[in-house]
């Protein structure tokens, strides 16, 4: 790691401390990008430079399938050569892109935690993308290099808490649900003007413990998959098979996901 990450790794620490201590728990979510980010006008700011953010619902997408592409262990037994429709990415899953030259249409990235780590991925985004960002991952990546903010189109997605009387977003503008893991975002996202299917790829869940496909056993960052599931995902994914009205897919063969609550696919094996 170099010097400029280590700092500003130490730096982002010292910022959460100070939140916790100064703050009640319900701000303390804004760890993870105050002071760098903020919003005056309708118009977010990193420091001083104005950002240009793109509002969700303008995605156009609506003529072709939507691949939501994970990071479990199962995407790496997929024929890539039979992907069509539209690819979104979600974190590290960006390896895939790369290595298969796939078509790439989103990316979405809500754990800072994965650009502090793993920012060499992003960085080999070449072409103009759709960066679909928390605020957190907006922050981490513009400290590291505003140009590449700069240099796509920027998405925000705002997160509040899954319960009974919000279990599913009707308006992504405004929030979407946390449903435990960031394929729960993409479903929400891409489902809002959905015409055609929706294919969920490596939702395992079950292997969760083990290295994501682009990991190794020493660069393992942590999942809360397994602990988010019952209370999070499970519902949510259940809500989601109602909302997307038999049109979405599970196309991992080793998911936890009971295939009763989203039908198993094996359209890219």
């Amino acid at each position: 790691m170099n010097i400029k990450a280590t700092y500003l790794k130490l730096r982002r620490r010292a910022i959460k401390r100070y939140i916790k201590i100064t703050q009640p728990k319900y701000l303390r979510y804004k760890a993870d990008y105050w002071p760098d980010i903020y919003k005056e006008n309708d118009t977010f700011f990193f420091k001083q430079y104005a950002l240009k953010i793109n509002q969700l619902s303008t995605l156009s997408y609506q003529n072709e399938n939507i691949n939501i592409i994970g990071s479990g262990p199962s995407v790496k037994n997929l024929d890539y050569k039979k992907f069509t429709g539209q690819n979104i990415f979600l974190n590290g899953a960006i390896s895939l892109a790369y290595e298969h030259s796939l078509r790439i249409d989103a990316l979405i990235i809500m754990d800072a935690n994965f650009v502090y780590n793993r920012f060499d991925l992003i960085k080999r985004l070449k072409e103009k993308t759709k960066l679909i960002l928390s605020l957190g991952a907006l922050c981490a990546i513009a400290e590291r290099d505003l140009k590449l903010i700069q240099g796509h189109d920027i998405y925000l997605f705002n997160q509040t808490a899954f319960d009974k009387n919000n279990k599913f977003s009707q308006n992504i503008d405004q929030h979407v649900v946390d449903g435990g893991t960031v394929m729960a975002i993409a479903i929400q996202i891409f489902s809002a003007n959905l015409r055609h299917n929706m294919y969920l790829l490596g939702l395992d869940i079950s292997n969760a413990n083990e290295p994501r496909f682009y990991e190794s056993q020493d660069r393992q960052e942590k999942s809360g998959l397994q602990k988010d599931y019952e209370d999070k995902i499970l519902p949510f994914m259940t809500e989601a098979s109602i909302q997307v009205k038999g049109n979405i897919f599970n196309c991992s063969p080793v998911s936890k996901l009971p295939f009763t609550i989203i039908p198993y696919s094996d359209i890219y094996e």
